[in-house]
C-alpha cells in the first residue's frame, strides 16, 4: 500500500507538470495567432500634388518707348545726347554771328523743342539751341565764352550778378554762365575739336511769366545737358 501511494503521488507530480506545460504551449500559439491576426498595415499615401517646383508669378518692368528717353548722335562732330520723349530735334542753318562782335565759327546747329505746349504755358515758345563750335585753336571752354579774339564768343569776364563753374560733365570739359536775366545757364561743354554750347530760351508774354513756367522746363533742360558725352 505504502509503494502504491508513492507511486500515485510521483504520477500526480508528473501530471502537474504535464498540465502546465501543456497551458504554456497553448498560451504562446495563442498570442502568436492573436498576433499575426492583428499586424498594422502601414498606410501609405499618394501625393497628388505635382512634383515640380512652385513658382512666383512675377513680371519685370517692362522700359516702353513712352518713358524711354530718346537718343540724337551727330556721329560727324563727335557727340551725343538723350532728350525726352514728345520733343523733337531740328538741324538748322548755323547761326553765325557778326565777325566784329565774335570770332567763333558755328559748323551745325541743332534745336529741341517740345511737340506739343502745354495748355498751362499758353504764348510760349520753348527751345533748346545745340551750337557745335570749331575749335581749330584748341581753346577752353570758358575761353570760349569769354574771349573774341581766340575765337570765342566774347561776353567777357563775370558782370555784376553773373555766376560761373567749371564742373565737369560726363567727364569733359565744361564752362556754366547764369546771368540774372536767364530762366537757366549757358552752357558750353567738349575739348579738341568741337565744342558744344547749349543755351535754353523760352518766349512767353509777360502776363504769362512765371517761376512754375522756369522750373517745369528747366528740369528737361538739365537732363539734356547732363546726357551731353562724346562719343
Amino acid at each position: 500500500m505504502g509503494n502504491l501511494r508513492n507511486n500515485e503521488k510521483g504520477f500526480s507530480g508528473v501530471e502537474v507538470i504535464l498540465v502546465v506545460v501543456i497551458v504554456a504551449l497553448i498560451g504562446v500559439v495563442g498570442y502568436m495567432v492573436y498576433k499575426n491576426h492583428h499586424k498594422t498595415t502601414p498606410v501609405t499615401t499618394t501625393n497628388t500634388s505635382s512634383s515640380k517646383p512652385a513658382t512666383t508669378n512675377t513680371k519685370t518692368p517692362k522700359v516702353t518707348s513712352s518713358n524711354a528717353p530718346q537718343v540724337f548722335t551727330a556721329s560727324s562732330y563727335g557727340f551725343q545726347f538723350t532728350y525726352p520723349q514728345k520733343w523733337s530735334v531740328k538741324s538748322v542753318a548755323p547761326t553765325n554771328p557778326v565777325a566784329a562782335y565774335s570770332g567763333e565759327k558755328v559748323l551745325a546747329e541743332y534745336t529741341i523743342s517740345p511737340d506739343v505746349i502745354p495748355s498751362t504755358f499758353p504764348n510760349t515758345s520753348i527751345l533748346i539751341d545745340y551750337r557745335v563750335i570749331d575749335n581749330t585753336n584748341n581753346i577752353t571752354p570758358k575761353q570760349y565764352y569769354e574771349d573774341a579774339s581766340v575765337g570765342g564768343m566774347g561776353n567777357g569776364i563775370l558782370e555784376q550778378g553773373e555766376t560761373d563753374s567749371s564742373t565737369p560733365i560726363n567727364g569733359l570739359p565744361t564752362y556754366t554762365r547764369t546771368t540774372p536775366y536767364q530762366q537757366a545757364p549757358d552752357y558750353v561743354i567738349g575739348e579738341g575739336k568741337y565744342l558744344i554750347y547749349i543755351q535754353f530760351g523760352v518766349t512767353t508774354s509777360a502776363q504769362d511769366r512765371g517761376a512754375s513756367e522756369v522750373q517745369y522746363f528747366n528740369s528737361d533742360y538739365m537732363s539734356v545737358v547732363n546726357s551731353t558725352k562724346s562719343l
